[in-house]
């Protein structure tokens, strides 16, 4: 959750059970049963079918440049299914 401190900034404050927004990072991180979802991360290197599908998608040059502001409604789709 985030608080506006009185000079205007936002201060993280972490989850509860957790001292810092670092120690929260870290307990999420390291499960290892989570997938990463995070802008310009890939935490899916150990799936041999999303390498191959992410070779295929980079092989095709089909998408090369920033999504639009709403995303690629195709992909929400299919990771909606």
């Amino acid at each position: 959750m985030d608080m506006i401190s009185p000079n205007h900034k936002i201060v993280k404050v972490p989850p509860n059970g957790f001292k810092t927004i670092n120690e929260f990072f870290n307990h999420v991180f390291e499960d290892k049963e989570m997938i990463w979802m995070g802008q310009n991360t890939n935490h899916l290197n150990d799936h041999d079918e999303i390498k191959e599908a992410m070779i295929e998608f980079i092989k095709s040059n089909e998408y090369c440049k920033y999504p639009p502001p709403e995303g690629f409604p195709e992909l929400q789709e299919l990771i909606l299914t």
